[in-house]
């Protein structure tokens, strides 16, 4: 029994570890959701794995020691940017980080640091944080949405993160929208994420001023520069007709990408976060007005769109959520 009837197993802070191909960011967090310290760190990708492990697990040792925590750290959680099975603690593969394939993370960081560790998927585990300490809180059914150079995602069922059969759940970016559209770097055709993802819009851009099409986005690609995705938002709202096309045809796609969700999963919230919130505008609510008028009216009635709260913070928190539920679940297992 619990020292309270009724109440709930509580346990003290935990680490959250949002690991990513560039940089590593660590957050202590207390018992009732509160970030006490974070810190970022280069990841340093070329060191390889197990380099990383052993710096990752210095870096919150350090930390720990730092904010004072008497009774120590009680579990860690990591989100990682690549399909990890939740079960055995082993990740696939991550493209931004060579020498992954396959490796055991949970089982490296758990012996490196001596206490339990919790892994996941980082766009589900900024789901998770999104809507434990974000612009979801107090949903039960909710999808978020991470645009950037790809498009990653995470959902939350009857107030839990789902994770599938083996932790590979929400990959919404490779839902299929056209079979016969552009390859996309999975090495499928027609995902939505080759259609409107920044990388995606990225390369279709090059694609058609490679191949002669008239724009103001000739002059960048001839001088060597390359069509990055500001350059076509800019041309897109100075009325570059290319430009436009571009950022209709993505709007349009995501749009349907939105319609399949909600058929699907009849959320009552969908949260957007990444890099290209800064082109809302083009992008985000020209998608969700295709959204609306293309879903049915049960599914659209009580559906309501939001923008992530937590920014940098939200991959360590959710992490860190992660740590949480761990324990409690093990506190609670021993009642």
């Amino acid at each position: 029994m619990s020292p309270q009837t009724g109440a709930p197993a509580r346990h003290g802070p935990v680490a959250g570890i949002d690991l990513g191909g560039t940089k590593v960011r660590v957050g202590i967090v207390d018992r009732n959701g509160r970030l006490l310290r974070a810190e970022s760190h280069p990841t340093q990708a070329e060191q390889g794995p197990e380099e990383i492990i052993r710096r990752i697990a210095a870096f919150v040792q350090e930390m720990a020691q730092d904010a004072g925590l008497e009774g120590g750290l009680g579990a860690a959680g990591v989100g990682a940017p690549g399909p990890i099975n939740v079960r055995t603690g082993v990740v696939s593969t991550m493209p931004n980080l060579p020498g992954w394939e396959e490796f055991p993370i949970r089982d490296r960081l758990q012996g490196a640091l001596g206490f339990p560790v919790a892994v996941g998927n980082d766009a589900s585990v900024a789901a998770l944080a999104e809507h434990r300490y974000g612009a979801a809180r107090g949903s039960q059914d909710m999808v978020y949405l991470s645009l950037g150079t790809g498009i990653g995602g995470g959902i939350i069922i009857g107030g839990r993160l789902y994770h599938g059969a083996t932790g590979a759940a929400a990959e919404p970016g490779h839902m299929i929208i056209d079979p016969h559209g552009p390859p996309c770097l999975c090495g499928r055709q027609g995902c939505l994420e080759a259609f409107a993802s920044g990388g995606g819009i990225e390369r279709l851009a090059a694609a058609r001023v490679g191949a002669g099409a008239a724009s103001s986005l000739q002059t960048l690609a001839q001088g060597g520069k390359g069509v990055a995705m500001p350059d076509i938002c800019e041309a897109a709202r100075a009325g570059d007709a290319l430009a436009r096309e571009l950022m209709e045809d993505a709007s349009s796609y995501l749009g349907w990408g939105i319609v399949n969700l909600a058929h699907l999963l009849n959320p009552e919230l969908i949260v957007f976060g990444g890099g290209l919130l800064g082109v809302r505008d083009l992008l985000i609510d020209p998608a969700i007005a295709v959204a609306r008028e293309r879903m049915f009216r049960q599914h659209q009635q009580d559906l309501r769109f939001a923008t992530a709260a937590l920014e940098e913070d939200a991959g360590a928190l959710g992490a860190a959520a992660l740590a949480s539920d761990l324990l409690t679940d093990r506190l609670s297992q021993a009642l």
